[in-house]
């Protein structure tokens, strides 16, 4: 691979490469950071914007102030601006946002490319369709480091959502055979005689307690609106029903009151029907 350049050497060599390109994203004069993952050049401000996004999408780092080796240097040198905005332009995504262009499955797709030929491996990745290169990658799949990103992260990626995976799998298992459980020793308690005994009375005290509720109705009834004679029916005075009244034949009071009222009034309305 021949002789690997100091930190120093590496960073006069990108402010060169810098000088003659622009902020990749905003197209800004002379960048002074780096996407070193997206092997592209940024300006201050939108540097700060990808420092946003996570490692796993892009490693931010300065030109002038941080220190830089042989390996951040091939990724510059391998990539480039106009690489990296080709492949977006084959995906009709260059006119996308920032935080959208650098998420999608076409930019991780590059950012692998990159990986593979930084590390002088085969690539036989195939490149995503036109609908697959525009989905948008989790974000909790990030993972920090203080290397770029690319492959080497990829890999623990598909290890992390592996774990969650299997993770998820178990708990959705354990969650299974508790709720199986409970189902289970619900059964067995309704079975319990003792609570089938005491259910039992419930039931039988509910149904006694409608049946004396009945009973009391049914009393009113007879006592003051069922008693006849050769004319009919004998009618019960208001006074008669306030002066005898209970507390059981209160509801039985309002309820004569409201069908005297609404007759009362069936009658007004027939009178002034008949005036006119």
């Amino acid at each position: 691979m021949g002789m690997e350049l100091s930190s120093d050497s590496i960073k006069v060599t990108l402010g060169k490469m810098a000088a003659e390109t622009a902020c990749c994203d905003c197209s800004a004069l002379y960048p002074t950071y780096a996407s070193i993952n997206n092997g592209v050049f940024l300006c201050e401000s939108c540097a700060s914007l990808h420092k946003t996004f996570g490692e796993q999408f892009s490693y931010v780092r300065s030109i002038t102030r941080d220190e830089w080796n042989h390996t951040c240097y091939l990724y510059m040198q391998l990539g480039g601006n106009a690489k990296f905005k080709e492949l977006l332009m084959g995906y009709s995504l260059l006119a996308e946002p920032a935080p959208v262009r650098y998420k999608t499955r076409a930019a991780e797709y590059y950012r692998m490319r990159l990986y593979s030929l930084v590390q002088g491996t085969s690539f036989t990745t195939p490149p995503p369709s036109q609908q697959e290169a525009k989905v948008l990658l989790d974000e909790v799949n990030a993972v920090p480091g203080e290397e770029p990103v690319g492959g080497e992260k990829q890999e623990i990626s598909a290890k992390i959502a592996s774990g969650a995976q299997k993770a998820g799998a178990v708990v959705y298992s354990k969650g299974k055979v508790a709720v199986n459980y409970i189902s289970q020793k619900g059964k067995e308690i309704a079975a319990n005689p003792t609570v089938q005994k005491v259910a039992q009375k419930a039931k039988e005290g509910i149904i006694k307690a409608a049946d004396t509720i009945g009973d009391v109705v049914s009393n009113f009834v007879k006592g003051f609106s069922s008693e006849k004679d050769k004319d009919g029916p004998k009618s019960v005075s208001y006074t008669h029903l306030r002066a005898h009244e209970t507390d059981s034949y209160l509801v039985c009071r309002l309820l004569l009151e409201k069908k005297k009222k609404k007759k009362k009034n069936t009658q007004k309305q027939k009178k002034e029907k008949n005036k006119k």
